[in-house]
């Protein structure tokens, strides 16, 4: 996640040796495709990119413009697994269920998720557990989904339909026209892609079941060999989001995606003071609190939205999460309209 930011930077005439050594980081380690920073420092370093060239907020975006999406044979770690379950995946559906449990390989606190918004226009989803993301690194992550896109189907021009982003428009937003061939969203609900979905749906003359099971086998195995998460609590929360509304949220199922047992999962949140309830709770509270603020759902269908399949067990567990009733809590918080409308599970 570091190296094509170093290439830029020093391409923009950064002396990069003393900059780094500033913020307490070693250039040799950075440069290499491998490199793993503890996230706070990945936050901090992209965080404080731009500033240090001098450019505006768009520069996650120039960083992903530079990289060529059909050149060379294969990319460099960890990116090159991802490229290969993609290349061998069914359809780009399909890899893109099939790589995110694999996407700690690039770094910790992201998930993705497709799912249906309008008809033959799915929306593709970023999720990030930190609410304070920087943008250039937001920016960063959703361009490398189309680039990756683009290597997989041997494109340069395929892209998305629409591009929202959460976060204000910069001042010259040509960047973003250039890599997406659309004029972004900026200041939606979510950061998000409209996708084509007869293309996102067809079958990829790629598609190698046999290298498909070969690349997954290695990307579990280096998976197993990454050192604990730093925030697991953070990781228990983006898995459990991103089986809502209509996934499986128990505590095993999760487990089983974090490749780790339950009893593991239960002992090493109590170990940091929580519990699997604790952590579901808080992810149920804070999109209810999206979909209340928004007042474009019924009480029922928010209650879908989470995971509850009576209104009823819905609003008094919303009572004790916030010490008032989900009607309370909505004439108090009246937020902009939702940029899309998730699936509701069927009570």
């Amino acid at each position: 996640m570091t190296w094509p930011l170093m290439g830029y930077l020093r391409r923009r005439g950064l002396e990069l040796r003393p900059w780094l050594s500033g913020q307490g980081m070693e250039l040799t380690r950075l440069l290499a495709p491998d490199a793993r920073m503890p996230l706070a420092s990945l936050r901090a370093l992209w965080g404080s990119a731009a500033a240090a060239v001098g450019e505006d907020d768009a520069i996650g975006t120039r960083v992903a413009l530079q990289i060529d999406p059909l050149h060379g044979s294969s990319w460099s770690m960890p990116f090159s697994v991802l490229e290969h379950i993609s290349v061998a995946s069914a359809s780009l559906r399909d890899a893109v269920d099939r790589q995110r449990p694999y996407l700690r390989l690039l770094r910790d606190g992201l998930s993705i998720a497709i799912e249906d918004w309008q008809e033959q226009r799915p929306l593709l989803r970023w999720d990030f557990t930190n609410p304070a993301e920087p943008r250039a690194l937001v920016e960063f992550q959703m361009a490398m989904g189309v680039i990756l896109t683009r290597r997989t189907v041997r494109d340069r021009t395929a892209g998305p339909l629409e591009v929202w982003f959460t976060h204000a428009a910069p001042l010259d937003i040509s960047a973003y026209t250039t890599l997406y061939g659309v004029i972004p969203r900026f200041g939606a609900q979510q950061n998000a892609m409209v996708l084509h979905g007869p293309s996102i749906d067809a079958p990829l003359p790629t598609h190698d079941a046999a290298l498909l099971k070969v690349s997954e086998y290695r990307a579990h195995k280096l998976l197993n060999q990454l050192p604990s998460i730093e925030d697991f609590r953070a990781s228990v929360r983006q898995h459990i989001q991103a089986e809502l509304p209509d996934g499986d949220t128990t505590a095993s199922a999760v487990a089983r995606k974090l490749g780790i047992s339950a009893r593991t999962l239960h002992r090493r949140l109590n170990a940091q003071g929580s519990t699997y309830q604790a952590q579901l709770d808080e992810v149920r509270y804070r999109l209810a609190t999206r979909y209340l603020a928004s007042r474009r759902y019924h009480l029922g269908e928010i209650a879908a939205l989470v995971g509850f399949a009576q209104q009823s067990a819905f609003q008094r567990a919303f009572k004790t999460w916030a010490g008032q009733t989900p009607a309370e809590y909505q004439q108090q918080h009246v937020g902009e309209q939702p940029t899309s409308r998730p699936r509701a599970r069927t009570a």
